[in-house]
C-alpha cells in the first residue's frame, strides 16, 4: 500500500510539473506574440499620425482661405465634419503602465477588425504588474474572449466594457458584454476545444491560475443576457509586495 501511496503521489506530482511547464510556455507565447502585435499595430498608428498630419494641414489652410474670404459657414462644416472624422478614429491608451497600455491597444486594434467597439474606464491602472507577464495573459485572455465570442454571434449591442478599480486592499477588473443565450448554462465549465472556440472558454483557466496565484478570485456570472467576469486581486499578496 505505502508503494502504491508513493507511485500515486509521484503521478500526480508529475502532471502537476507538466502542466506548470505548459502554462509557463503559453504565457512566454502570449507574451512574445503580443510584442509583436504591439509593434506592427505602432507602425500602423504612426503611419496613421502621418497620414493625419498631413491631412490636417491641407484642411487648416482650407479653412483659413474660406475665412479671409468669409465664408464662414463652409468654414464651419469643414470643422464640424473633421471633428467626427478625428473623433471616429479612436485614441491611444495611455497609463503609466505600458504593458497595460501595449495589451490594450492591441486588443482594441483586433475588436475594430471587427467592428466591436471597446469602452474603457480605467481607475486602477494596475501599476503592480509592470514587471510581470501576468497583466498581458489576464486582460489579453478576458477581452479575447469576448472578441471571440461577438465576432461569431451576431449581438445587437456589441459593445465590450472593461473596467479596472479598487476596492480597499484589493483590485478588481471587470469585462461585460451581451450574449444571446446563456452561456453558462450551453457551457457550464467554459471549457473550450479547436471546434467550439465562441462561448468564452478561451484561456479561462489562466485567468484563473493568475487570479489564485495573487490570492484572489475570478467570478463569472450572467445578468440581463450580459455576460460578467470579474476578477479580483489581493494587493497585499502581489510578488512585488512580498
Amino acid at each position: 500500500m505505502i508503494v502504491i501511496a508513493g507511485i500515486v503521489w509521484f503521478m500526480i506530482a508529475r502532471i502537476n510539473k507538466d502542466n506548470e511547464i505548459k502554462t509557463k510556455l503559453l504565457l512566454s507565447e502570449q507574451k512574445a506574440n503580443l510584442y509583436k502585435q504591439n509593434i506592427i499595430s505602432s507602425n500602423s498608428q504612426i503611419e496613421t499620425i502621418k497620414l493625419l498630419k498631413h491631412d490636417m494641414k491641407n484642411n487648416i489652410l482650407c479653412i483659413d482661405a474660406l475665412i479671409e474670404e468669409e465664408n464662414y459657414d463652409e468654414a464651419h462644416n469643414i470643422c464640424h465634419s473633421l471633428t467626427n472624422k478625428y473623433t471616429s478614429i479612436g485614441t491611444i491608451v495611455n497609463t503609466e503602465n505600458y504593458l497595460l497600455n501595449a495589451v490594450l491597444n492591441v486588443e482594441i486594434e483586433k475588436a475594430k477588425s471587427y467592428e466591436i467597439p471597446i469602452k474603457l474606464s480605467i481607475t486602477n491602472d494596475l501599476k503592480m504588474f509592470k514587471n510581470s507577464s501576468d497583466i498581458i495573459s489576464l486582460i489579453g485572455n478576458i477581452l479575447d474572449n469576448a472578441i471571440s465570442y461577438l465576432s461569431k454571434n451576431k449581438v445587437k449591442n456589441n459593445e465590450i466594457n472593461l473596467s479596472t478599480g479598487y476596492e480597499g486592499s484589493y483590485s478588481i477588473i471587470k469585462c461585460r458584454n451581451n450574449i444571446l443565450d446563456s452561456v453558462l448554462f450551453n457551457n457550464p465549465s467554459l471549457k473550450t476545444d479547436k471546434e467550439d472556440k465562441d462561448n468564452h472558454g478561451k484561456g479561462i483557466t489562466i485567468i484563473n491560475s493568475i487570479a489564485h496565484k495573487y490570492n484572489g478570485d475570478v467570478i463569472i456570472k450572467e445578468r440581463n443576457k450580459e455576460f460578467i467576469i470579474t476578477v479580483i486581486l489581493d494587493n497585499r499578496s502581489l510578488p512585488e509586495n512580498l
